[in-house]
């Protein structure tokens, strides 16, 4: 019977130190994604939604339901718009720079995350870094809004499991 419990508490402590030497759990895995969006054909403010350059209707670009790493080359600017009487521009450009960053379910929706990217060039291109916190979301479809000068672009991704 001593035997029994002599055996017990070395499994059990054994067990502990198990527990004790795991490394704790990180919360959520970061994953890095790259999106190709320089040759879409911007609707309005909006740069990567309708049809692409090559002429073909492009729907929105899928990526992993998890928090990531997000590189995004983007268009140049974004021309076209109807012209705006603060600013009297008609264009979107993406400079470098920090830039704010917003995730919103809808366009008329309020900003679910609010955070801040990097746009670097690479080969005279805008190329936004950024981590999007989308593991505490559910997935489906947002909207992710991206500081330009003087406007905001937006870009409709599809978050899936």
């Amino acid at each position: 019977m001593l035997v029994a419990i002599f055996a017990v508490l070395i499994a059990a402590g054994a067990w502990t130190y198990r527990l004790l030497k795991a490394e704790p759990a990180k919360p959520g895995n970061v994953h890095k994604v790259t999106l190709d969006l320089r040759f879409t054909a911007p609707i309005g403010y909006e740069f990567c939604t309708g049809k692409s350059e090559k002429g073909d209707d492009r729907p929105p670009e899928k990526v992993a339901h998890t928090n990531l790493n997000l590189t995004m080359r983007l268009p140049g600017k974004i021309t076209g718009l109807p012209a705006d009487a603060l600013f009297g521009t008609k264009e979107i450009v993406f400079r470098p720079g920090e830039r704010d960053v917003d995730v919103y379910k809808h366009l008329d929706s309020g900003r679910l995350i609010h955070t801040h990217g990097t746009i670097h060039l690479e080969n005279g291109r805008p190329v936004l870094n950024v981590l999007l916190n989308m593991g505490e979301w559910p997935p489906g479809r947002y909207i992710v809004g991206i500081g330009g000068d003087p406007f905001f672009g937006y870009c409709t991704i599809d978050f899936v499991d």
